[in-house]
């Protein structure tokens, strides 16, 4: 029988974020990297888990991994507002301001109301 764990079930990977998001908000990152390397395992291309682990490793100064996640995730899904603006954080850090501002204007030209993508502009 499937569990909410395991791969047949589809909530899996939404419970599975769910605990990577917890685990980010608590500073536990290695267990984050955990549940999403298993959301991973089952979608390949899983928008949320490519953005948050384009976060994670960009926080980590992970930043060519960082990258990576983040151009997956706007290949398979270039409307994803979030891709964008974490692309775009990831370039401020590297002080490649131009692209990062054209970055986060992706992110509002995806979703207007991503307010995220706003402050990034700002900063």
């Amino acid at each position: 029988s499937s569990t909410v764990w395991d791969g047949r079930n589809p909530f899996a990977a939404r419970a599975r974020m769910g605990l990577c998001y917890c685990y980010v908000e608590q500073g536990y990152l290695e267990k984050a990297l955990e549940e999403l390397h298993l959301v991973l395992a089952m979608d390949p291309n899983h928008p949320e888990a490519l953005c948050e682990l384009g976060y994670i490793l960009g926080m980590r100064g992970c930043r060519e991994e960082a990258r990576a996640a983040l151009a997956r995730a706007i290949e398979h899904h270039p409307e994803n507002a979030r891709a964008h603006k974490e692309l775009g954080y990831l370039l401020l850090q590297e002080d490649d301001v131009e692209e990062a501002i054209a970055a986060c204007r992706r992110a509002v030209s995806c979703d207007p109301k991503y307010h995220a993508a706003y402050v990034e502009l700002a900063v």
